[in-house]
Order: structure tokens, then sequence, then C-alpha cells
């Protein structure tokens, strides 16, 4: 009795496990255009005629202010740039971003400035609303989780002829309890498992994973429980939400970190910190 028991408990587990990766991969695929205009790459120059590519920077809004926020160790690597700049999918022109960004401290690992009025526009940017990430699902292992951004790093910039790989990778939630980590971290961070044939472009194409290094900055959110029996059946519309910055890729658990911003948003706020250009 036991031991069939456990076949028929195994059997169902693995159904379980095909359902939501389907249907993950269905949300994916909804969800794609939602944030393309969302998420830009960010470029150092290291010369006149060397740009190197340094990752993702993900633009938000508050007020009628617009933001742009990256991971803080990604400016650090481009610490020998003479300039950095951005670019989206879509820009008519690159965005300088001579302006001195306010970082947080290391292990929040973010960084923010202040766009003027008319490069948010010449990005064809779509801001999302800072105060979406004041809120957030209940972590729970097995949720939908993706992050978007550009991490290929043969991106180039030819003559302010965009050409760019930007792609999704999505993966279930895991809970920092799960990973061994400090139960307290889920308030801080978002952890999302990585599976290289999970990497998709932004037309939903499988492609070949590059390095995850470019990805930090990118704009990581929730797709929902992936085993909802209503949506499914129904292939209802559901919605997503933003809940990270990525920061760190851990390549031995395989497994993505992005960062809560809200704490760090509020703070600058509350310090005063002009965020003007």
């Amino acid at each position: 009795m036991s031991t069939a028991t456990v076949i028929i408990g195994e059997d169902y587990m693995e159904k379980l496990h095909e359902v939501a990766e389907k249907e993950i991969t269905r949300r994916v695929d909804l969800s794609k255009d939602i944030f393309r205009e969302t998420v830009c790459s960010i470029y150092g120059v290291q010369s006149e005629k060397k740009n190197t590519h340094l990752g993702s920077g993900t633009l938000v809004s508050w007020n009628s202010n617009i933001w742009l926020l990256t991971a803080r160790h990604l400016l650090e690597s481009g610490r020998n740039a003479t300039e950095f700049f951005a670019v989206s999918e879509r820009c008519e022109r690159p965005i300088t971003l001579s302006r001195r960004f306010v970082k947080s401290d290391e292990e929040t690992d973010l960084a923010i400035c202040a766009l003027n009025v008319s490069e948010s526009p010449a990005l064809v940017a779509k801001p999302i609303d800072a105060r979406k990430f004041f809120t957030y699902p209940k972590p729970c292992n097995g949720r939908g989780i993706a992050t978007i951004g550009w991490p290929n790093t043969k991106n180039k910039i030819d003559q302010y002829a965009v050409i760019m790989t930007p792609m999704i990778v999505s993966g279930p939630q895991k809970t920092a309890e799960s990973l061994g980590d400090d139960i307290n971290d889920d308030e801080r961070y978002v952890f999302q498992k990585f599976y290289e044939k999970d990497a998709l472009d932004q037309k939903g194409k499988q492609i070949n994973p590059p390095k995850l290094t470019g990805l930090s900055g990118g704009l990581t959110f929730d797709l929902g429980n992936p085993i909802d029996p209503k949506i499914i059946s129904e292939e209802a519309e559901f919605s997503v939400h933003p809940v990270g910055i990525c920061t760190k890729y851990d390549p031995h658990r395989r497994v993505i970190r992005s960062t809560r911003p809200a704490t760090f948003i509020l703070d600058v706020i509350e310090s005063g910190i002009p965020l003007e250009v």
C-alpha cells in the first residue's frame, strides 16, 4: 500500500511540474511585451572607439519624475569609463548618464539617477510607477518569476545603430529559508531559480542563454501561481507585478537574486538628496 501511494505521488508531482512549466511559459509569452520598453541597456565608454556593455537599467516614475534604477556593482564594474549611456530597443538616440548616481550600500546593491523631460521620450520608454514595488505577493516556493534585461555582452553600438539581444529568464521562486538563507532575506530580496532551457528572447523564442552578468539592473516580476486551476482551465488574464531589480546571479545554486527597491527609493526621497537633472 505504501509503495503504491509513493508511486502515485511521484506521478502526480511530475504531472504537476509539467503543468506548472507549461503555464509559466504561456505567461512569459503573454507578458513579454509589457516591460520591453521599461528596461534599457547600459554601456560604459572606455575610449573614443570602445563601448562596453555593462548591463541593464529599469525606468521608474515618481509623480512627474523619471528615474533609472540599476545595480550599483554594474557602475563599479565600469569605473574606468569616461561616460555612461543608455539605449533601448527602439530609442531615437543614446541617453548620456553623466550625472551623479545615488548609490545604496553594497549589500542592497542599487543605484538611481534622474532623466530629464526630453530623455525618456527619446528612449521610447514606458516607466513603471515606483510605488508598485511597495507591495508584493507573499514569497512562496514555486510561484512564477521572470527577469527581463539585456545580458548578452555581444551587444554593440555602431554609429548609433542599436543591435541588442533582449531576453527574459523565467523560473520558480525560491524562499530564503528553502535556500538555507536568513528567512528575513525574503523582505529584502526575491530569489528565482534559473534553468537554462527557459531562456527566451523578447519574441518568445527559446535561445541559448548567454552569461547572465549583464542581466544586473533588469526588472524582476511576479507571474503568479502557475498551477491556479481557474486561470489554466480558462486561460484567463493574469496580473504581472514588479518585485525587484536584478543584482546577483549565483552560478553554483543557479539562483538569480533581485533586490526589492522600495526601502532604497524611500530612503533617497526622505534624505532630500536631489534626483533632478
